[in-house]
């Protein structure tokens, strides 16, 4: 399982910060920019979660392409969104559903579930619990491989 890694960065306008996401070009997230200063680290990396998260949400919907994760190696940037383990799981899901091609009905079939437990484990929001998407992933005769490292916490 690749990491999910998304690079963010700030801008300041007009009295508000934007928060800026290189790889979805697409997302502007703003706080005034009291509230930013305000803001710990943690609050704004959570709020960049936010918005990467409901922008990877519209590309399930749309069933899009999910762009490609940043390198922070290589990538400058303000910070970064890392996705939980569970989020990443589901992405994979997700990428396995789009390349199979089906619906959501025949999603649903293939796991013997109904549409609206099928849909569940492609939301990103939903608390599906690990086992029920690592059989997910087993439906289409794949298994998830992960390679596990500690770093150091931002």
């Amino acid at each position: 399982m690749r990491p999910y890694v998304y690079a963010f960065c700030f801008e300041t306008a007009d009295g508000e910060v934007f928060f800026r996401f290189p790889r979805f070009p697409e997302i502007v997230s703003a706080v005034k920019a009291g509230a930013y200063r305000r803001m710990s680290a943690a609050a704004k990396t959570a709020h960049a979660h936010d918005a990467v998260v409901a922008a990877l949400q519209a590309i399930v919907h749309t069933r899009d392409d999910v762009p490609q994760p940043d390198d922070p190696a290589v990538t400058r940037a303000g910070g970064f969104v890392y996705l939980s383990v569970t989020e990443a799981m589901k992405l994979e899901l997700y990428r396995l559903f789009r390349a199979d091609g089906g619906s959501m009905a025949g999603f649903a079939k293939l796991l013997g579930r109904t549409e609206t437990v099928a849909r569940r484990l492609l939301n990103l929001r939903h608390n599906s619990r690990p086992q029920e998407i690592e059989a997910a992933i087993a439906a289409f005769d794949k298994r998830l491989v992960h390679d596990w490292r500690l770093e150091a916490a931002a």
